[in-house]
C-alpha cells in the first residue's frame, strides 16, 4: 500500500504570541531599529529623557503564515504479496516520510522568514527538509522481531547560518530494536485473559548523543530538546495483557 498527501496551509492575520518581537527573536524590534536602521521597527519604540521608555510589541493579528509539504507512507507485507520466503514467517516493511517545502512567516516590515532547513533557539523548533521512519517487522508463530530507524535531516542556525561546529545540526539516525513473545498459551483462565505478550527492547541502540550547539536554548543544555534523545541507550521490558 502507498499513500501520498500534499498539504498547503495559509493563515492570514495570524496572532503572534508574545508580540511581534517573538517572530524571530526577542530583540527583533531593537536590532531592526538601531542596527538595521529600519523605520518600520523604530516607529515601535518610544523614548524619553532616560532612554527607551516602551517597545510596542503586543500580541497582535499580523502578517501571513504559510506551510507546504508532502507526507508519504508505504507498507509492504510478504504474506499479503504471497511471497514464499526461504525461512518461515512474515516480513512487513513500513516507511513514513515527510518533506517540507515551505514554512514562512511575515515580519513587520513585510519581509519574510523562511524556516525550512533551519532550527531556532528561541522556541527549540527545527524545520528539516526531510524526516522519516523506516521499520521492519518479522513474525513467526509466537515470536516477533522489530527494527526501526528514525531520520532527521540536517539543519542550520536560523539566526546565524555559519556552517561551523556548534552552529549546525548534522543529519541524525536513531535505531531501535525489540522482540515480542506471545504468551497466551501460558494463560490458564481464558475467560479472564484473552491474550498476553512479553516485549523487550532497546531504544537509541547506538547510544547517540544529542547535537552539541555553541549557544544555549530553553533547555539550558547547549542543545535542542525537541526531537533529539537526551536519555541515551535505553533498555525496557513490559508485559501486555488483553482481557
Amino acid at each position: 500500500s502507498f499513500d501520498a498527501d500534499y498539504y498547503e496551509i495559509k493563515i492570514k492575520n495570524s496572532i503572534l504570541t508574545g508580540g511581534i518581537a517573538q517572530n524571530s527573536g526577542p530583540d527583533l524590534v531593537t536590532l531592526g531599529c538601531y542596527v538595521a536602521q529600519n523605520p518600520a521597527y523604530c516607529s515601535q519604540i518610544t523614548r524619553n529623557a532616560s532612554g527607551i521608555f516602551q517597545i510596542n510589541s503586543l500580541n497582535t493579528n499580523f502578517g501571513d503564515t504559510q506551510v507546504k509539504g508532502l507526507d508519504l507512507q508505504a507498507t509492504y507485507s510478504t504474506a499479503t504479496a504471497g511471497i514464499e520466503l526461504p525461512i518461515p514467517g512474515e516480513f512487513v516493511i513500513n516507511i513514513d516520510a515527510t518533506r517540507q517545502f515551505t514554512n514562512t512567516t511575515q515580519n513587520p516590515d513585510n519581509t519574510t522568514n523562511s524556516f525550512v532547513g533551519y532550527f531556532q533557539y528561541g522556541n527549540e523548533a527545527i524545520y528539516p527538509t526531510w524526516k522519516g521512519k523506516l521499520s521492519i517487522d518479522y513474525t513467526f508463530d509466537w515470536v516477533g522481531l522489530h527494527w526501526d530507524t528514525v531520520f532527521i535531516n540536517h539543519t542550520e542556525n536560523f539566526n546565524d547560518p555559519d556552517h561551523i561546529y556548534g552552529n549546525y545540526i548534522p543529519s541524525y539516525f536513531y535505531h531501535n530494536v525489540s522482540a515480542s513473545f506471545d504468551l497466551t498459551d501460558m494463560v490458564h483462565d481464558a475467560d479472564l485473559v484473552k491474550g498476553m505478550s512479553l516485549i523487550v527492547g532497546i531504544n537509541n541502540l547506538a547510544d547517540k548523543d544529542p547535537p552539541f550547539l555553541g549557544s544555549d536554548s530553553i533547555c539550558k543544555c547547549n542543545s535542542l530538546a525537541g526531537p533529539y534523545d537526551f536519555v541515551g541507550r535505553f533498555f525496557y521490558t513490559r508485559i501486555s495483557i488483553k482481557n
